[in-house]
């Protein structure tokens, strides 16, 4: 088995044992996507998992290689945000940090993209007639508005004589 296999299942393992529904392998053009997670709260969005192995990294950097630097360059273009899970941070950890870091970025994206449908739903409310907006108040013409005048409070009040 190689290292990128162990890692690959590693994390998939982590997130069955979580109960959180992912794929291993999910075809995207040209590419096999490591993980797919779905989103609990969102069921018709996924988080990606990029599995990065010490090979995919030039010798003794940080730097991905150039083939890996492209591959990620053109999911993104394809509109997935890939998630990293390095070796370098995963193989330190143990059982139960390697299941908060995944739960972690778990929770973040699922409450970004909770966040990003509620700013949909308020667009498509304020593009909305008037008429059709829930609980909204029919604003007066211009003009038929009344204008209250404020008074100082040392003068005296004077009624009005019919």
């Amino acid at each position: 088995m190689t290292a990128t296999s162990w890692k690959f299942r590693s994390s998939a393992r982590c997130l069955t044992h979580l109960g959180i529904e992912h794929e291993n392998g999910v075809v995207t053009g040209p590419y096999l996507l490591d993980v797919v997670a779905k989103d609990m709260v969102n069921p018709s969005r996924r988080i990606i998992y990029e599995v990065n192995s010490p090979h995919h990294f030039y010798e003794g950097t940080k730097a991905l290689v150039a083939e890996k630097r492209l591959r990620h360059r053109l999911l993104g273009r394809l509109g997935h945000h890939l998630h990293m899970v390095n070796a370098a941070d995963w193989r330190p950890l143990s059982a139960a940090a390697k299941m908060t870091f995944l739960l972690k970025i778990q929770q973040e994206q699922q409450d970004k993209h909770s966040d990003e449908y509620k700013q949909q739903a308020a667009a498509n409310v304020s593009r909305a007639p008037l008429a059709l907006r829930p609980a909204a108040k029919q604003q007066e013409p211009f003009g038929s508005q009344k204008v209250y005048l404020h008074r100082s409070s040392t003068e005296p009040i004077q009624s009005k004589k019919d």
